[in-house]
């Protein structure tokens, strides 16, 4: 116990030294799938551009805990040789605390490189009761004022210290392949696919169905940074599946880089899905 207060008084030391401007890295949340009644598990990622890791803070919540609630955290891939992973749950708020090198313990964990990290692994269990086709967010708490930032990282000094862009997840009451339909045997009104291929070079397929006339239709596609990069957009489409290609060009014409990109289908103004793909160059 006195370890981990201990741990906790310094990593509070580090978040109130550093920087608080948004940075340019990010948390992110993936989306999940899984039928009423079963437990999914989801990652967190971050994606660091400009110095290495040595420790990280994030806490998330469930917006819906009647429906959802965690039933288990551990460590992702990228923090498995961390020194400190302190994971606290409580009625669908979690809060972690990761520390990779505690020199006073002679420990000699190095800090994560810059690049694309799982640093947290998280089981959703959804409720029998849930409505099939329906959904519930895992949503980042944005709270950034020192010294209990809630979303942060830092370098192994504490002097570089910055929030993250948070991006959340969707944890949908169905399976990714469409076996979630209606349970009269009707499908679900809209459902979007995953893209194809992914990941993707040159262009990429982006499809979704309907199953009425919808007469708004917009589908999104944002860089890691929830900048929209591209947007479609249709006024009035019949029942049944359409699809775009999209060439890893911005609204300009440009080519953008490669990393993860994110795009979602609003319906009449209300999100229906959101997906992530992968752009190589």
């Amino acid at each position: 116990m006195k370890l981990i207060n201990l741990t906790l008084l310094i990593l509070g030391v580090l978040l109130a030294s550093g920087a608080s401007a948004q940075s340019p890295d990010s948390f992110i949340v993936e989306d999940g799938y899984a039928l009423p009644g079963d437990t999914v598990a989801v990652s967190i990622y971050m994606r660091n551009t400009q110095f290495s890791v040595a420790a990280f803070t994030m806490r998330f919540v469930l917006i819906d805990s009647a429906l959802t609630n965690f039933a288990w955290i551990s460590r992702g891939s990228a923090v498995i040789n961390f020194e400190h992973f302190n994971a606290q749950m409580f009625d669908g708020t979690c809060r972690i605390v990761g520390i990779a090198d505690l020199p006073y313990n002679g420990g000699t964990t190095p800090p994560l490189p810059v690049g694309y990290h799982e640093m947290v692994r998280v089981g959703v269990a959804i409720s029998e009761l849930a409505p099939l086709g329906g959904s519930d967010s895992i949503v980042f708490m944005s709270d950034s004022l020192p010294p209990d930032r809630d979303n942060s990282i830092s370098d192994s000094t504490g002097y570089i210290n910055e929030v993250p862009t948070l991006i959340n997840g969707i944890i949908a009451f169905n399976t990714q392949s469409g076996i979630g339909d209606h349970p009269l045997g009707l499908p679900l009104k809209a459902q979007l696919f995953q893209n194809y291929p992914n990941p993707f070079n040159a262009e990429t397929r982006i499809s979704f169905t309907l199953t009425d006339e919808v007469g708004d239709i917009k589908l999104d596609i944002f860089d890691l940074m929830g900048r929209e990069v591209k947007n479609y957009f249709w006024n009035g489409l019949m029942p049944g599946e359409h699809r775009v290609i999209w060439d890893g060009k911005n609204k300009n014409g440009q080519s953008l880089a490669s990393g993860i990109y994110f795009y979602r289908l609003v319906l009449s103004g209300s999100t229906v899905d959101h997906k992530s793909m992968t752009l190589l160059k």
